[in-house]
Formats: C-alpha cells, sequence, structure tokens
C-alpha cells in the first residue's frame, strides 16, 4: 500500500483519495503553510506528532520522499531514522 503526505494547497486540507475505486492513492494534504516556492518553513520537530501519527496508523514500513530542496522532505527522512524506519531518497 502507497500513501502520499504532502502540505495542504489551497482548497485541498485533510485525507483526500485518488485513482479508481478498487485501488485509491491516499492523500494526506497536512495543514503545513507553505511559504516560498510551495515550502514549509523548517521546523524539525513541530511537524513530528502529525507525522508520527499518520505513519503508525498506516502501520508504513518505509518511508521514501523526493526533492532535495523540501523541508518536508529532509525532515520525513530524520523522523524516519528516529523511528527505525528505513527510508530511500
Amino acid at each position: 500500500k502507497v500513501i502520499v503526505m504532502t502540505h495542504a494547497y489551497d482548497n485541498r486540507k485533510g485525507v483526500r483519495y485518488m485513482g479508481s475505486a478498487d485501488s485509491p492513492l491516499k492523500v494526506y494534504y497536512c495543514p503545513f503553510i507553505p511559504m516560498t516556492d510551495q515550502d514549509i518553513m523548517p521546523t524539525i520537530t513541530a511537524t513530528f506528532p502529525l507525522w508520527r501519527n499518520i505513519v503508525l496508523r498506516e502501520r508504513i514500513e518505509i518511508v521514501h520522499v523526493h526533492q532535495a530542496t523540501s523541508v518536508m522532505s529532509n525532515e520525513s527522512v530524520v523522523y524516519a531514522a528516529a523511528m527505525g524506519l528505513p527510508s530511500v531518497y
């Protein structure tokens, strides 16, 4: 199973399902406000509680991130390491 975590975009907030009814892709639009270039402010710890909750609820076994300039991606790699989860860039 694959899920996507990203920050909120305009009217996209909360959980949405994309794709076909028999195999939907679950997308979490987290309430992190983007600042410049659709990137969130670095916090290191403020986003961890929600990130951890999603990872535990969805039983995530491996974390895969994109975009080296993304704060959320970099924090996710740090959080994965702190929780003992493997991560792939």
